[in-house]
């Protein structure tokens, strides 16, 4: 397996960057961590929260 990702790294400069970002897009969602949509969603709903939370008075700005 190990020589399998040497060959990835090794072949992966020379390849389309349309197949590089497919490539980066399939590896990031094979690790199942947060993609930067699901950051973006995350932050979002934050935002909107603390917005609430501060129109209703249950928050104060410092």
């Amino acid at each position: 397996m190990i020589a399998l990702a040497e060959k990835v790294y090794e072949d992966a400069p020379d390849l389309p960057t349309e197949n590089k970002i497919r490539l980066i897009d399939r590896l990031s969602h094979s690790t199942n961590l947060p993609t930067q949509t699901d950051i973006d969603e995350a932050w979002s709903k934050e935002v909107e929260a603390r917005s609430l939370n501060l129109g209703n008075g249950t928050s104060k700005l410092i």
